[in-house]
Formats: structure tokens, sequence, C-alpha cells
């Protein structure tokens, strides 16, 4: 790790209070086409059900949201533990996901409408 003395402190504003739209507690439900069973000229033929509960709450200091997604897919357990947040560089939004199954994703994330 490496700890930049001359970086100046983030400055929270608009964006970052915009992350809680994700704020609370909700359950989805619906379709995964996530299957290895899935044969590539038809994608959604083997589609398995989805249902989850997913978790938002602030981490101290409101810069950044944590999202605890607990799911079934096909029967089987896929949780996700999430950070989302501001890049202060860019000034572009992002999510880090870290996956039961042992994966670990980044997103770029946008907003639209």
């Amino acid at each position: 790790m490496t700890i930049r003395d001359n970086e100046p402190p983030p400055t929270r504003g608009a964006q970052h209070q915009a992350l809680a739209v994700f704020l609370g507690r909700w359950k989805a439900e619906g379709k995964s086409y996530g299957s290895p069973k899935q044969p590539a000229d038809d994608p959604k033929s083997a589609a398995e059900p989805w249902v989850s509960t997913h978790t938002g709450k602030w981490h101290t200091g409101k810069f950044f949201l944590i999202q605890d997604e607990r799911a079934t897919t096909g029967g089987k357990p896929f949780d996700t533990l999430s950070v989302m947040g501001v890049d202060p560089v860019t000034g572009r939004y992002f999510a880090r996901s870290f996956e039961n199954h042992g994966f670990y994703r980044h997103y770029d994330v946008a907003v639209e409408g």
C-alpha cells in the first residue's frame, strides 16, 4: 500500500449522495442466463430462476456504499459483496464485487436517464 501525503482528501458531493438510491433492503427475482449449460447458439434456452435479497448501507463517511446480495440461482447460492463509489480522479462511478465462488469483478458504472 502506498500512502500519498500530498494527496488532498476527497470531498463528498452530489455524486456520492446519488448512490443513496441503493440504500435499504429489497428483493429481486427473475431469470439468470449465466449457466454453463447454455448453448452458444441459443443463449436464452437454459434460463434458471433467480431470487435475491439486497441490502445497501453507507460505509462510515458516506463516500462508499456497501451492498450485500444473497441470491439463489438454479437452486444454488450466488452471493456478492459490492463496494460502490466515485473515482476521485475520473469522477466516474465504479463497483467492485466479490462473489462467493471466488471471483472478483470491477465494473465501470454509468447513469442513464
